[in-house]
């Protein structure tokens, strides 16, 4: 249970790295997966 709960926070964390990294490159794919208040 508390390894799920580490997991989840892990692939939201990698998520939201990934959704800024390519929200620099053509900003729409922040808006679909992660919602980033600068889109």
């Amino acid at each position: 249970m508390i390894r799920g709960i580490i997991k989840a926070l892990f692939v939201g964390w990698v998520t939201k790295k990934f959704a800024e990294r390519s929200a620099r490159r053509n900003g729409t794919v922040a808006a679909n997966s992660y919602p980033d208040r600068r889109v």
